[in-house]
């Protein structure tokens, strides 16, 4: 347990060189994206909680929503929209980004702050069509964050970057 703990702090401040080679390797295929309890009264009047978690699972592409009672046993699980991505996903699209020697040399050629991290849900045989988890990143000039140096999408499920120069008014949303 001790070496487990030591293993993801050192995996935590690990160099950006790494990332990519923990891009190539298998890695856990789902991730909690948000998690609550909330006390229920159950028809036959007695109290209980329930644990509510929202699940990505990269394998299936799908967002669930696992709701199990006090005890750990399941009481539900539905497919859900994708919610807003969570801070650990838009860090991870970044690494994405930043292992990408185009986007190494734009920074150091055009010093720039990411900001966005909203979903892309596009129609079937686009790159973020169904299946895919992909943020919109807004790269903004370091020193002045009204001018746009770049729009790109990064999809975590693919762990690319779906489109490196996207246009949100042409391109954006199906929904």
């Amino acid at each position: 347990m001790r070496f487990a703990s030591l293993l993801l702090v050192a995996l935590l401040f690990a160099p950006a060189a790494l990332a990519q080679d923990a891009a190539d390797e298998p890695r856990e295929r789902t991730r909690v994206l948000r998690a609550w309890s909330e006390p229920v009264k159950l028809e036959d009047g007695a109290r209980t909680v329930y644990n509510h978690e929202v699940i990505f699972d990269y394998e299936t592409g799908v967002t669930r929503q696992v709701v199990r009672d006090e005890d750990g046993a399941l009481v539900a699980d539905f497919p859900i929209q994708q919610i807003r991505p969570t801070p650990e996903e838009f860090g991870e699209a970044m690494e994405i980004l930043m292992a990408q020697p185009s986007f190494q040399s734009l920074r150091a050629t055009r010093p720039f702050e990411a900001d966005g991290g909203f979903i892309l849900a596009q129609e079937e045989g686009q790159a973020c069509g169904p299946g895919s988890r992909c943020l919109q990143i807004d790269l903004l000039d370091a020193t002045d964050r009204t001018q746009r140096v770049r729009y790109v999408v990064v999809d975590l499920v693919s762990r690319t970057v779906a489109y490196p120069n996207f246009n949100p008014a042409r391109d954006g949303n199906r929904f």
